[in-house]
């Protein structure tokens, strides 16, 4: 038993006995018509790939047709649990640098050339879209942070700029004047840096 979307209802459904559990339909016969076997042996957990536009498919359930374009999916010999370590390990988990070479294996003959550009096209554009919402809300976030401190500024190392300070107490200004007199830097300032050790 197995998931897959069934080609004929089109609902994601458990496979028993070769058949859709909601529609009753055929998935073995239909499996092995598109070559998603090996002799008679169903093959399932197999990368796929679309012949037209060239999108990997990686789904844990079967899906037999591209969602991009529709086409009857072709399957590689890449097992999915394999890729999803290969795409981090090999290609920095770039998708259109792996489907790259997987065109190149298995659907170079029958690839779309344009319907591969329109779909790579649009993948940057969606990732330029949300870098652009990524940076506008650091953006936001910043102004949000600049006009706090500016209603409540927060003291600064006038040495390294730094805002991890500490107040010197009393106790330590007494303990300064005590050992170095009342002309000793401990004992004439209010605080302290924590990262360069200026004291003003």
């Amino acid at each position: 038993m197995f998931r897959a979307k069934c080609p004929n209802c089109n609902q994601v459904v458990e496979v028993k006995l070769g058949h859709c559990t909601n529609c009753d339909f055929n998935i073995s016969d239909f499996m092995r018509e598109i070559g998603f076997c090996e002799g008679n042996q169903l093959k399932t957990g197999y990368l796929r790939i679309c012949p037209k536009c060239g999108l990997l498919t990686s789904n844990d359930e079967e899906i037999f047709y591209c969602r991009n374009c529709n086409s009857i999916l072709k399957q590689t010999n890449e097992k999915i649990s394999d890729f999803n370590k290969i795409i981090w390990d090999k290609y920095n988990y770039n998708p259109t640098l792996a489907e790259r070479d997987y065109i190149n294996e298995y659907v170079k003959d029958t690839l779309d050339f344009n319907l591969y550009s329109e779909r790579i096209e649009e993948r940057e554009k969606r990732e330029r879209e949300t870098k652009q919402a990524i940076e506008r809300t650091r953006q936001k976030k910043a102004e949000e942070q600049r006009k706090r401190e500016s209603l409540h500024p927060q003291p600064k190392c006038p040495t390294c700029g730094s805002t991890d300070i500490k107040k010197i107490h009393s106790v330590a200004k007494a303990a300064g004047a005590v050992g170095f007199g009342l002309f000793s830097k401990t004992a004439r300032s209010q605080f302290q840096c924590k990262n360069c050790g200026y004291k003003w």
